[in-house]
């Protein structure tokens, strides 16, 4: 006997997210300001096509003129592929959203840069290119590999100096008691070095990000959430925070084979062990 959920068989889920996939691929592969469409997630996998529970996952590769053209008229792209739905704006990423499509699937869709695709995420393996024009993003996932290197020691430049910068004014911020601007602090490293440390480490699973970490990878979950909770005692977060930091940056570095100076590490640690010697009493 099949069973009846909200108005559909449970057996003929998989044919509607295959139906929404292809709508949607329709609408996108229309647009002069579309590169490639990507399937992500458990859909990927033929093994899993069948998962009547999943999540449709879809990134949707754009140049830097259709960014501005996204941004206003998402209700009106919505529409073109689905007439009933109800959708949020991710605070995860810049043009990131979730629709939710009768019959009741959730649509993950994320618009991006073809700069922006995770560097180890593997056609096939990771992603699924529905529609690539001209067959740029294979050729241009192919041909990164040889600039790996390069663009991580550039990056984890930009990365040690953002994080740096914010242990020193979270430090500042708790002498103070201001806590929102603590807890900004500790968000914007989590989100913007942490996380983003996590990605480049060849063992983190793709697209690590703040609404899929749980699942994806738990134990920096809840390292994550430790550092976060900061209204107890803010110090050992920021504490716990200069640790994953550097077990984080140190794994990239040695996987990577980069030697990297690290000055701002001795001013800001010197001066916050100093401070540690008459811990703020204020903070409650």
């Amino acid at each position: 006997m099949i069973d009846r959920f909200a108005g559909f068989y449970l057996d003929e889920i998989s044919s509607e997210h295959r139906r929404i996939i292809k709508k949607i691929v329709n609408v996108f592969k229309k647009k002069s300001w579309v590169q490639a469409i990507c399937l992500e997630g458990s859909y990927v996998s033929e093994n899993e096509e069948n998962d009547i529970f999943a999540d449709l996952n879809i990134s949707v590769i754009v140049s830097k003129s259709g960014i501005d053209y996204i941004d206003k008229n998402i209700k009106k792209l919505i529409i073109e592929f689905s007439e009933s739905y109800f959708y949020h704006r991710s605070p995860c990423e810049s043009l990131a959203f979730s629709i939710w499509i009768l019959p009741f699937i959730k649509v993950d869709i994320v618009f991006k840069l073809l700069t922006k695709i995770p560097r180890k995420v593997k056609p096939g393996k990771h992603i699924k290119l529905l529609y690539d024009k001209k067959g740029t993003t294979k050729a241009y996932l192919k041909k990164r590999k040889t600039l790996t290197k390069r663009l991580s020691k550039n990056l984890l430049k930009e990365l040690d100096g953002q994080f740096w910068m914010q242990i020193f004014l979270i430090f500042t911020k708790i002498e103070k008691s201001d806590y929102c601007a603590v807890y900004d602090g500790l968000h914007f490293i989590v989100k913007e070095v942490l996380l983003k440390l996590r990605n480049i480490d060849y063992t983190s699973p793709p697209q690590l990000s703040m609404h899929t970490i749980k699942k994806k990878d738990p134990f920096i979950y809840k390292e994550l959430e430790i550092i976060l909770d900061y209204s107890v005692e803010p110090i050992d977060s920021l504490l716990r925070a200069i640790v994953l930091y550097k077990s984080l940056l140190k794994r990239v570095k040695n996987q990577e084979g980069i030697e990297l100076s690290i000055k701002p590490e001795k001013l800001v640690l010197r001066t916050i062990q100093r401070g540690l010697i008459s811990k703020p009493a204020g903070w409650r």
